[in-house]
């Protein structure tokens, strides 16, 4: 066999094999695609069965992927404060105009707290940790 020759069958074989490596990899990446759908699904899943189980406690309202709590009672705001962390929560920290909005519905014109305290040396802080800006 000539030199050419055997430099191409040397190079035919480095291709089928890196044709072969790279076929193995396309299944494992489809199987893994095909998993992570899965999972996708079962996370969609229980993001709704965890919504309808909120929304029939009653007082919990979804906006832009987060739920809020409206309650009946009127307290301070340390006690309010601790109302929605025995909750699992915190008083809202509003991040937009449409937040500040949707919270000025919610509230039906009554006085609502939100997560807003200048408790620390006069300075505004959002609940957690960060300053007020005003932006």
């Amino acid at each position: 066999m000539s030199c050419s020759n055997h430099t191409l069958s040397v190079d035919t074989e480095q291709l089928q094999i890196k044709y072969n490596n790279l076929v193995k990899e396309k299944g494992q990446l489809e199987n893994n695609y095909i998993e992570l759908g899965k999972v996708r699904d079962q996370l969609w899943k229980e993001k709704d069965e965890l919504q309808n189980r909120l929304s029939s406690t009653g007082g919990w309202i979804s906006f832009s992927s987060s739920l809020y709590f409206r309650s009946t009672e009127e307290k301070n705001w340390t006690e309010s404060r601790q109302d929605c962390r025995d909750r699992g929560a915190d008083l809202v920290i509003i991040k937009s105009r449409e937040e500040q909005a949707f919270i000025e519905i919610l509230s039906c014109g009554k006085s609502a707290w939100i997560g807003l305290s200048d408790g620390h040396r006069g300075r505004w802080k959002w609940v957690d940790g960060t300053p007020l800006t005003t932006e």
